[in-house]
């Protein structure tokens, strides 16, 4: 559109042609505006002091809760031996514990108690006390701390979380200047020892231990490769989030749901420098380093 300045004649014109005209001389002076820049900087910095703090009181709640609110069940890992028996007779928790999972686990996460396969299958079987829910009380860990979901993709499954959370480190890992460093940052478990409010996780398909054991080693193509096989293989894992730490005892202690059918505090064997040490009842092969203030 060819543009010129105001004739003088247009003072005579109606004045809804003057305002077409002034419109359209409007647009002649107006530019498209510049894209937005890349999200660069830190996630951390969304976040208040204390935000760390108030993940680690909740996980301490819902484990007394578990409780009746006081010292709720814990899983010693330390010893060796057959596993101890379930936390319940028979299958699932008691109804009313059943109910606190769909309100407080399955609901804020999923936006429905039901959503699962099985209930899909079996709309009279509530998932909640027969369905996996470790994956679920991570996620409603984080939520009822405050992260937001642009940081954690909040997911009934342990493998979605932690190939969002491996994909976000890897597009900041390749351009930092270009994108945002993330809240979460994945390490392999002979790089970092776990500090309180990290996840630590293992897969429960033993034989696919060993493919998990070298996924650092390669560099590359190769090492992103064996990640995503891992992942993929981790269908059925389990993550916890530890809480503590104690050097001189040689314990990490973490909480996590679903753990002897309740949310349990499990006590993890460590080397001198605190890492776990992988057994058959929790090969570890992860720490998700969580960077909450």
């Amino acid at each position: 559109m060819t543009c010129y300045g105001r004739p003088q004649h247009m003072n005579r014109l109606p004045t809804y042609a003057l305002l077409v005209i002034t419109l359209l001389l409007a647009a002649c002076a107006t530019t498209s505006p510049p894209a937005p820049a890349p999200e660069t900087g830190d996630a951390r910095e969304r976040y208040a002091p204390g935000t760390h703090q108030a993940l680690l009181a909740w996980l301490d709640h819902e484990w007394k809760f578990f409780g009746d609110g006081r010292r709720g069940h814990i899983v010693d890992l330390r010893r060796v031996g057959p596993p101890e028996p379930p936390r319940w007779p028979g299958v699932t928790p008691e109804q009313r514990l059943c109910d606190h999972l769909r309100a407080a686990y399955w609901t804020p996460v999923t936006g429905s108690p039901d959503h699962s396969e099985l209930s899909r299958r079996d709309p009279a079987t509530p998932p909640a006390c027969t369905n996996a829910w470790s994956a679920v009380f991570i996620s409603s860990a984080l939520r009822n701390a405050g992260v937001q979901p642009r940081d954690f993709r909040f997911d009934p499954l342990h493998s979605a979380y932690l190939k969002d959370i491996q994909h976000r480190y890897r597009t900041y890992a390749a351009a930092p200047d270009k994108h945002e460093m993330p809240l979460f940052v994945p390490h392999p478990l002979e790089a970092r020892a776990p500090q309180p409010g990290d996840l630590i996780c293992a897969t429960r398909r033993r034989d696919s231990d060993a493919v998990l054991r070298v996924i650092f080693l390669p560099t590359g193509p190769r090492a992103q490769a064996n990640w995503d096989a891992a992942l993929d293989d981790m269908a059925f894992g389990h993550c916890d989030i530890v809480v503590a730490v104690d050097l001189r005892r040689r314990t990490m202690s973490v909480i996590g749901g679903n753990v002897q059918d309740t949310t349990s505090k499990s006590l993890l064997p460590i080397d001198a420098s605190g890492r776990p040490i992988r057994t058959i009842e929790r090969p570890w092969f992860i720490v998700i380093e969580n960077r909450l203030p």
